[in-house]
């Protein structure tokens, strides 16, 4: 988030978006939630185990259920985890790995919002 309003400081340009690979457990209102921990300016989104799919494969998103004891809920979600940037007609133009540092983010960002 910080990055974003470094490089776009009206936040007007980027729009941060959190999509739940987890329609058992995030409604929409749950997802929004989550993603609000992020930032004032994230939205999240959820919808039904159809749509999320239909998603993940559009993006080439890895996910799936994996038994656990462990949780509260009896499992977890595995799931790859990239930070996707699209353009203002919804096609990709890059990805990061889901550990890049907060300066490269914000390099990177730089060299494609104008």
């Amino acid at each position: 988030q910080n990055a974003i309003h470094r490089v776009d400081p009206q936040a007007h340009k980027i729009q941060p978006l959190f999509i739940s690979i987890d329609p058992d457990r995030d409604t929409p209102d749950i997802a929004s939630t989550y993603a609000s921990h992020f930032g004032s300016d994230m939205v999240g989104l959820s919808g039904s185990a159809a749509q999320i799919k239909a998603v993940a494969e559009h993006y080439k998103v890895y996910y799936r259920k994996v038994e656990d004891s462990d949780s509260a809920l009896g499992y977890v979600m595995d799931h790859s985890g990239f930070i996707y940037l699209m353009g203002p007609d919804a096609t990709y133009i890059t990805h990061f790995a889901h550990n890049v540092s907060e300066r490269e983010l914000e390099e990177q960002l730089r060299r494609y919002v104008r």
